[in-house]
């Protein structure tokens, strides 16, 4: 089951010529194969639909959820399939999509001075919540995944855009080279 959070609301185009008339659904997923059920929160952000939010309920009789069963949900194989429902296009819609996502990604060049540069930033922030987790705060300011930003950050560390980390702690460590 497919719910609009805002009918009436703007349109979302999710690739050039095909729209959606809104930019937030809910969708309900019961896979026959899993004892599982899913209530995904979906938003269109930048021509992409995004899982905002999740939501996991067990059936009676079924497994705990622990964090194997949470890595084997192919999410976005769902969130694909609620796009293929509403749009009622299969096959060539969707890869038309991938393909637009695919010409959105980004070259690590361009990217990595902007992970840089938003730690930077997050470690001069007044707020010592920011300070204390700078790699959460560039994750949330660039809307990307905790784990992807850490990944760049060890990148740019290796490529010299960023100073050696300090064991434990966020941030760059100084070092301090006498010429001589």
């Amino acid at each position: 089951m497919i719910s609009v959070d805002n009918p009436g609301g703007p349109e979302a185009e999710i690739v050039p010529g095909i729209s959606i008339p809104f930019t937030s659904y809910t969708s309900e997923v019961h896979d026959i194969s899993s004892p599982y059920r899913l209530t995904l929160k979906i938003e269109v952000r930048d021509g992409a639909p995004e899982c905002r939010q999740f939501v996991i309920t067990a059936d009676a009789d079924a497994p705990p959820i622990t964090g194997v069963v949470l890595r084997s949900i192919p999410l976005a194989t769902y969130v694909e399939t609620t796009l293929e429902k509403i749009t009622n296009r299969r096959g060539d819609a969707l890869e038309e999509l991938r393909a637009e996502r695919g010409r959105r990604r980004q070259p690590k060049s361009d990217v990595l001075p902007r992970v840089v540069e938003a730690y930077r930033l997050a470690l001069a922030d007044p707020d010592p919540v920011v300070r204390k987790a700078p790699t959460q705060a560039v994750a949330d300011r660039l809307h990307y995944q905790r784990g992807h930003v850490s990944r760049l950050l060890s990148e740019a560390r290796r490529l010299g855009m960023l100073g050696p980390a300090r064991r434990g702690r966020a941030g760059e460590a100084k070092t301090n080279r006498k010429e001589s």
